[in-house]
């Protein structure tokens, strides 16, 4: 079973009162309702690093219909990113493409597609 829908408001009164984090520790809150993912970016590194700590990754939230979820905390990365090139030459080798798109990062796969 799915559990309900969780209003922005009871997001954001969870994070001050039983994540206990300070309005200016937090800089910015994403909520993706569809992936059930809350993204919360911490002014210093080191206070993320003590709720991790102090949580052990998990902390309960209670549903207004009294069901009880499991949140867990971990430190967010920048993640896979899929890019689409349109109108590459065909002469651009994929080793090109590789030493181009490093700089931001690991280039896990190339795939060519026709149009």
């Amino acid at each position: 079973m799915q559990s309900p829908r969780i209003p922005a408001y009871d997001i954001h009164e969870w994070i001050f009162t039983q994540l206990r984090l300070e309005e200016d520790e937090v800089l910015m809150v994403q909520i993706d309702g569809i992936q059930h993912v809350v993204y919360i970016k911490l002014q210093h590194e080191q206070r993320l690093m003590q709720l991790l700590q102090t949580t052990q990754g998990h902390v309960e939230f209670r549903h207004s219909n009294g069901e009880i979820s499991t949140v867990q905390i971990d430190m967010a990365g920048p993640g896979l990113k899929r890019i689409r090139i349109a109108h590459l030459p065909p002469e651009v080798s994929e080793q090109e493409i590789r030493v181009t798109l490093a700089k931001y990062g690991a280039v896990q796969d190339i795939q060519n597609e026709v149009w």
